[in-house]
């Protein structure tokens, strides 16, 4: 039997630590977390939480090669724009765990992080009812000219506008 793993961003485990549902998430499964999540749990209840169940915790910081990877496939689907560096950590070490065999779930009520996960066939879930129906390609949208382009561009490749709108295209339905 499979190991499976929870990787979960900052905001579902402060929710799963203030329920009841951490200890019987861990009684079933493994809790993983990259570094970085510790670092944007800032509030004393939360930190007392944390240090109450981290020995429960596994910290794993996935490696380079495979962040690289995912910033990468972020660029490719314009999500790079919404997502943090401690979105990409989740995103990487849900990925590394998967490549080594093991069952993963992401849990996460961030849109940004289930868009990418979807996209790299990483099952995900939130603590609350909210998921996305519709994966997205973000690109951007020049308001002189009409020109759409890659997010990573500062400027029209057209006419040189600074001017844009964010435009997100349904790519296909989650469901």
């Amino acid at each position: 039997m499979k190991k499976l793993y929870y990787v979960t961003d900052t905001s579902s485990l402060i929710r799963l630590l203030r329920s009841n549902e951490f200890t019987r998430l861990v009684s079933t499964a493994y809790v993983a977390i990259p570094e970085d999540v510790l670092g944007e749990i800032k509030d004393k209840e939360s930190r007392f939480l944390l240090e109450s169940f981290l020995e429960r915790i596994s910290i794993i910081n996935p490696p380079t090669n495979i962040i690289n990877f995912i910033i990468k496939r972020a660029h490719e689907i314009g999500s790079i724009a919404e997502i943090s560096k401690v979105d990409i950590s989740i995103i990487a070490l849900a990925y590394y765990l998967k490549e080594k065999k093991y069952d993963v779930i992401v849990l996460t009520e961030d849109f940004a992080i289930q868009n990418l996960c979807s996209v790299l066939g990483i099952a995900f879930s939130s603590v609350r009812p909210r998921k996305i129906k519709w994966v997205f390609k973000i690109k951007k949208k020049c308001n002189v000219c009409g020109e759409v382009f890659d997010v990573l561009l500062d400027e029209c490749p057209i006419c040189g506008s600074k001017n844009y709108k964010l435009i997100k295209k349904r790519t296909r339905k989650i469901s």
